[in-house]
């Protein structure tokens, strides 16, 4: 809910969202952020179901901590703001993987 609330008063060029968050997981705010602004992913969590349930959720890009550079995620930021996915290769990965 905080993370909607500050969403809507504050309309972000671009949300930068965790899968696991305290209260309510990232997947569970996703439906209602997109609405608002466009999600990008930045998560630990690899799991393929999770990548396609972001992607198909309308998230913008997945990011897994750990594989981008701050100039990278800089990049991704302006790439979902203007409408293009950015994905680091573990999510690219797991989407292959849950799409074969």
């Amino acid at each position: 809910r905080e993370a909607y609330e500050k969403t809507f008063h504050h309309r972000p060029d671009v949300v930068l969202l965790d899968v696991r968050m305290p209260g309510v997981d990232g997947i569970s705010a996703l439906p209602h952020l997109v609405g608002i602004a466009p999600v990008l992913m930045l998560t630990y969590s690899r799991e393929s179901e999770i990548v396609h349930e972001a992607l198909r959720l309308g998230a913008g890009g997945y990011l897994v901590h750990g594989e981008f550079t701050a100039d990278q995620l800089v990049q991704a930021v302006r790439d979902t703001r203007n409408g293009r996915a950015n994905f680091t290769a573990t999510a690219a990965d797991a989407l292959l993987a849950h799409m074969r």
